[in-house]
């Protein structure tokens, strides 16, 4: 059987209780890999299969250029970390921009750690992060993430946790 964590109730939980949350420090935030800014290694090029693509050394994933994007959504199973240390990590989130402007991205998502534990977060740079911290993940878990900017009051939350 499935359960979902409704937006609406996640939402409620984070209003009601504000101490679930916290945002990290300026010299926290500054030594985490995923609130440096893109790190560009090369020009664009086109691939052999006519793709255009870039290369950057501290993220990777699809870039869609265009105009009036408000809402981006994305699921994903949580893997097994494998690496032995928390200073080993990886992420998976979604976003608006952070591309063509790195001095504003909206976005949510997952750390996961070489030493098998996890993070739940949102940020909206240049501010803070703001760790879920009671949002309980395991291995296996599918992780359904929205960032919705259709008006002032945005919503970046990873929402929903499916497990059968």
């Amino acid at each position: 059987m499935k359960f979902s964590v409704a937006l609406a109730a996640l939402v409620g939980v984070a209003a009601a209780a504000p101490q679930q949350l916290r945002q990290r420090s300026p010299h926290e935030r500054s030594t985490t890999r995923r609130n440096r800014t893109n790190q560009r290694l090369g020009e664009p090029y086109t691939n052999a299969h006519g793709v255009r693509s870039q290369t950057s050394s501290n993220w990777a994933g699809a870039v869609k250029h265009a105009k009036g994007i408000t809402k981006v959504v994305g699921t994903i199973e949580v893997p097994t970390p494998r690496g032995g240390s928390a200073d080993q990590s990886g992420a998976a989130w979604v976003g608006i921009d952070g591309d063509s402007c790195q001095a504003a991205l909206l976005q949510t998502g997952i750390d996961f750690y070489g030493d098998g534990s996890f993070d739940a977060w949102w940020e909206w740079i240049p501010d803070n992060v703001v760790m879920f911290d009671d949002f309980p993940l395991s291995v296996g878990d599918k992780i359904y993430m929205e960032v919705d900017a259709s008006d002032a009051h945005f919503q970046a939350h990873p929402v929903d946790a499916l497990r059968d």
